[in-house]
């Protein structure tokens, strides 16, 4: 067994024992975790999450679904990273692709994301900064 021996001020000694105790678990265990980064997130960041998707909910009912945009936007060229496929997603910038590198088949082709990979569902794509929605055809 090796040990890590890390020097603490009084102050941050009783911070990590209180979030120690708030987890039940061990002093030891904590900062094991903490190391690992296997700590489930603070209830604060949680509640945070769950505010702003209250907001986003109630934003949604009182104003209903974004207007369409008066023309469709041009589309977005990707970098030939595989063949594009059609799709029905709600969003203009998501793409269905089937990659050469095999990388993730849904990608965002938004200017600020550019290619990254969407994990937005049709449904909940309203929710996305980047979202601009399809235009009926």
């Amino acid at each position: 067994m090796k040990k890590l021996v890390i020097s603490l001020s009084k102050e941050e000694h009783e911070e990590f024992v209180a979030a120690a105790h708030e987890q039940k678990i061990s002093l030891h265990e904590w900062a094991k975790r903490k190391l690992r980064g296997t700590l489930p997130p603070a209830p604060a960041v949680m509640d945070e999450a769950f505010r702003r998707l209250d907001v986003a909910d109630h934003m949604r009912e009182l104003s209903g679904k974004p207007l369409p945009p008066a023309v469709d936007p041009p589309e977005q060229r990707l970098v030939h990273i595989g063949k594009r496929l059609p799709t029905t997603h709600s969003c203009v910038h998501h793409a269905h692709m089937i990659r050469d590198d095999g990388g993730p088949p849904m990608v965002c082709t938004s200017p600020r994301q550019f290619a990254r990979p969407c994990y937005w569902s049709s449904s909940g794509a309203v929710d996305c900064p980047h979202f601009t929605p399809r235009m009926a055809r």
